[in-house]
């Protein structure tokens, strides 16, 4: 929508699929969503992304795996201290202040093959 200050408002939709087969739904909820868009890219060919945790029991997920039709790339959070270790973060001085969150950089992770495309992945618990 937009008001007479050229103020732009765009409303959220969250669209939602549970059940399966003739009891299968797609709904889209649009009254009461309030969304804060972090981040946004584009990427073409992707046919699988999931997210996960370093450990099965870590709140925040750290990482992003994004499979392709014929490779497999996995993105990792890099927080300030990895970038610090890294020497990555030049002339940065110890009173700034840290934001939350780090960088995305590509990772490898044992057990996946870049070379091929990743049908599933998810964190599960061993024991």
């Amino acid at each position: 929508k937009d008001d007479s200050a050229g103020t732009n408002y765009r409303q959220s939709v969250v669209v939602t699929c549970s059940g399966v087969a003739k009891d299968g739904t797609v709904r889209l909820v649009r009254n009461g969503v309030g969304m804060k868009e972090q981040a946004e890219v584009e990427m073409e060919g992707i046919k699988g992304m999931w997210s996960l945790r370093r450990g099965f029991d870590e709140q925040d997920d750290t990482f992003l795996v994004q499979s392709f039709v014929r490779e497999t790339r996995i993105l990792g959070v890099q927080s300030s201290k990895d970038l610090e270790m890294d020497g990555s973060q030049d002339g940065m001085d110890d009173d700034d202040e840290e934001e939350e969150g780090g960088a995305l950089a590509e990772v490898t992770i044992g057990g996946f093959n870049s070379s091929k495309s990743t049908l599933f992945a998810g964190n599960v618990s061993v024991g």
